[in-house]
């Protein structure tokens, strides 16, 4: 094989490989692309769910305490009830 010849094969061959980098170097911007904007979409899901986690919990604890409040009140009344019964008796 002559020089020239050669020359020739390993230039198609480079041009080749540099052809194949170029489109793999597209797809991986074009996936990068991708993964950005469900990064994006992700991450703003993520802030609603957060945000939907802390109103839900400060809803429990305003009903804990409702809850607590009317439990405190029944045993109160039921003292008071208690109390009222016991002096009938005498």
């Amino acid at each position: 094989m002559d020089c020239l010849f050669l020359y020739a094969l390993l230039r198609y061959d480079m041009q080749a490989s540099i052809e194949k980098l170029e489109e793999t170097r597209r797809d991986q911007n074009q996936e990068i692309a991708e993964l950005t904007e469900d990064n994006s979409r992700l991450a703003h899901k993520c802030q609603t769910l957060k945000s939907t986690i802390k109103e839900l919990n400060s809803k429990v604890k305003s009903w804990e305490k409702s809850y607590r409040d009317q439990s405190d009140t029944l045993l109160s009344y039921s003292r008071e009830i208690s109390c009222l019964n016991g002096r009938q008796s005498m």
